[in-house]
């Protein structure tokens, strides 16, 4: 099972069951003007997603031309940046 699997099983063990259809239309429409886009949809659940994953390779040159400078830079954008997700089931 690969890492993106595991984070979807996981996600959807997560993810908020709503009888009315209508509520999850209107969760998704929200989540739609927050920013967020549809990365995967199914007749069982919604998966969206916000942001923008963090470039490694590019973090890891700055810190190498910096003599690890931006380090702490890189570490914090790992932390708290990249892409958020949220999925909503029916």
């Amino acid at each position: 099972m690969s890492p993106a699997d595991r984070e979807l099983a996981k996600a959807n063990t997560l993810a908020t069951r709503n009888p009315n259809p209508l509520d999850h239309d209107a969760q998704v429409a929200s989540l739609l003007a927050q920013g967020y886009h549809v990365e995967i949809q199914t007749r069982e659940l919604t998966q969206l997603v916000r942001g923008h994953r963090v470039n490694h390779l590019l973090h890891f040159i700055i810190s190498t031309a910096t003599l690890g400078l931006w380090l702490p830079m890189w570490i914090g954008l790992a932390a708290i940046g990249g892409e958020k997700r949220k999925i909503i089931a029916r």
